[in-house]
């Protein structure tokens, strides 16, 4: 199993980081491997919800919110074919209010398939995730404060700091 944790650190109110998060249905606008999210289910947040993402590539992963403590945390479980290589993934975001910032934490947990093998390419696929999250912690930081994507691209973006 593959482990990690990221901090950002954003400067709104908990409320605001809250609000432009919970838009699960707009991850696209702040992760550049996603062509489109969607959720499939007749309501777009809260427990039980089911979001669909598509890949760049056109694969598309199906997430469910298997957890939902309005203005705290959230968290979601993706299984099935669409996720190349991987059983199950499991992302749990909290808020923590820093004063007019906040701060903003995802614990990912990633299981993969493919017995030895699998396990054998784990510290590539953690490699690539690392490699990949300060991108992403910047486009999030962006997403949340202005409540749009970033028009541009993402590595031009400062680095999100990890404390308030």
């Amino acid at each position: 199993m593959i482990k990690f944790e990221t901090i950002i650190c954003v400067d709104v109110p908990i409320a605001q980081a809250w609000h432009e998060m919970a838009r699960i249905d707009e991850v696209h606008l702040w992760v550049d491997a996603l062509k489109s999210s969607r959720c499939s289910t007749p309501h777009n947040r809260g427990l039980g919800a089911v979001r669909v993402c598509e890949l760049r590539n056109g694969v598309e992963v199906s997430e469910e919110f298997t957890h939902w403590d309005e203005g705290k945390a959230f968290t979601y479980r993706a299984t099935g074919k669409g996720m190349p290589g991987m059983k199950w993934a499991e992302n749990r975001w909290t808020f923590e209010a820093k004063g007019e910032q906040t701060l903003i934490r995802s614990n990912a947990t990633l299981a993969m398939r493919w017995g030895m093998v699998g396990r054998l390419i784990e510290p590539l696929i953690w490699l690539m995730i690392k490699r990949d999250m300060p991108n992403i912690g910047a486009s999030l930081k962006y997403f949340v404060e202005n409540g749009n994507a970033f028009d541009g691209k993402t590595k031009s973006l400062p680095r999100a700091p990890s404390f308030c």
